[in-house]
């Protein structure tokens, strides 16, 4: 497992979506030749962010840990630009959860792939595959929802700049390949063209989602360790709002400040904000 305050790099990222391609190439393939059988596996999996959504009191205390992120910058035009977009975000987050139960590009997502859910095996320096080991998130969803979860929470700024149309490119070229092995292409099942639109219409999503994740992300172990005693004490409410209500430590905060900073750079250059 690598370190999470450290951007993976575009080797590591690769590898990630090549196992993200082969993933949802599964979906697209049982959707096509056993279409009662994807809808058997869609159908027994909940959706935890769907539960969160649609619950005052959870998302009152991320609404809190908004505070505290937001203490952490210093550029007033930046917290604008969060007030705003995060105080949509649980209602874009139903809306487009009800519009994956009906898209044909649909398929079964990993969910919550971040660096700590990512292991990595290296023989003398050289990547030799990558395994996503968290599957609890799992749903039906969008697939650039998998991509831009990864991308905007395992990177940083100066690696996505080099690197982001490049990575969109091999995503898709890895689809079609591992959809080639059924013949199937992913031209016919998920045009370049419909990826595109989709990274367009999950964009502001996947913003107020990393934004807000970063009170979580950035955190260090025993910052980490009080959260989590929190949550196997009592339920997940309170380990939301112990979330919202620790201080930063200056380590922290800066950490906190370089990624939202970074977040905000990326969306920009890439026309998604």
């Amino acid at each position: 497992m690598l370190d999470k305050f450290k951007s993976l790099t575009d080797e590591c990222v690769k590898s990630i979506l090549k196992d993200f391609a082969t993933l949802h190439s599964l979906s697209f393939v049982l959707k096509a030749k056993e279409p009662k059988t994807y809808n058997q596996f869609k159908n027994g999996l909940i959706d935890v962010w769907d539960i969160m959504a649609r619950n005052p009191l959870l998302t009152k205390q991320f609404e809190n840990g908004t505070v505290i992120i937001l203490s952490v910058l210093d550029n007033e035009e930046h917290k604008n630009i969060i007030k705003s977009k995060l105080g949509n975000v649980f209602k874009l987050m139903l809306e487009l959860s009800e519009d994956a139960l009906t898209d044909e590009s649909s398929v079964i997502q990993q969910g919550d792939a971040w660096t700590n859910n990512i292991m990595f095996k290296f023989e003398e320096q050289k990547l030799k595959e990558s395994i996503m080991i968290d599957y609890q998130a799992s749903k039906n969803n969008n697939p650039v929802m998998d991509l831009l979860f990864m991308i905007f929470n395992c990177t940083d700024h100066e690696t996505r700049s080099k690197h982001y149309y490049d990575w969109v490119d091999y995503y898709h070229s890895e689809l079609d390949r591992s959809l080639s092995y059924f013949e199937l292409a992913a031209d016919l099942v998920y045009p370049r063209k419909k990826l595109d639109e989709d990274i367009k219409k999950y964009s502001e999503l996947i913003f107020g989602l990393s934004i807000m994740l970063t009170n979580l992300f950035t955190r260090n172990t025993e910052e980490a360790a009080e959260m989590m005693e929190s949550l196997n004490n009592g339920k997940m409410e309170d380990a939301i709002e112990a979330m919202a209500n620790i201080e930063l430590p200056k380590d922290t905060a800066a950490r906190a400040k370089k990624r939202i900073v970074g977040i905000l750079e990326s969306f920009t250059q890439f026309g998604l904000l």
